[in-house]
């Protein structure tokens, strides 16, 4: 959250908010499953979420000193679809630090540069987003194309509003 916060893009909600939203739908916390938190998603009004699990880490230790190594995956989830919009598996090391160091500190510090690595991945691949401009009994026109980064077959997600009233296959660009 801290990494997504400092880009200025995405509205984080603070944990004792998030906390008393779970507390009210009587969820688990942290939320278990992808139902769960696109409940809680809903409740928060959110039009996306972002969650990181980490898959693995461990701690090397060497002649210069101790490292950690983590491995996270970040999901940006679109909540109206809950289909799987934008994300990043990421490896991440801390800095090699000599002496008596906690293995804690060298995971948190490997954790923060694999969120920062992440999210950076993240903001790279942005998918387009259009509007509606008219529609034909099978097709639409939106106001936007290659330029935008819209291709021929890409699926896309139709929103009106915050609900999904249909999903849809690109089939020409300009």
């Amino acid at each position: 959250s801290g990494e997504l916060a400092k880009t200025g893009q995405y509205d984080v909600l603070p944990q004792p908010t998030i906390q008393r939203f779970i507390e009210s739908l009587g969820i688990a916390s942290p939320p278990d499953g992808q139902t769960n938190l696109l409940r809680l998603a809903n409740e928060a009004r959110a039009s996306t979420v972002v969650s990181g699990t980490i898959i693995n880490y461990n701690i090397a230790t060497g002649a210069a000193g101790k490292q950690a190594t983590a491995w996270l995956e970040i999901l940006v989830t679109d909540v109206a679809s809950g289909i799987a919009i934008n994300g990043a598996v990421v490896k991440a090391q801390s800095t090699v630090r000599p002496g008596d160091v906690s293995d804690e500190t060298l995971i948190n510090d490997a954790i923060t540069q694999g969120a920062n690595t992440g999210i950076r991945e993240i903001q790279a691949r942005q998918l387009p987003t259009g509007t509606v401009l008219n529609t034909l009994p099978d097709a639409a026109l939106i106001n936007r194309g290659q330029r935008s980064g819209f291709t021929v077959g890409q699926q896309v997600i139709v929103l009106r509003g915050r609900d999904q009233v249909a999903t849809a296959t690109v089939s020409d660009v300009e």
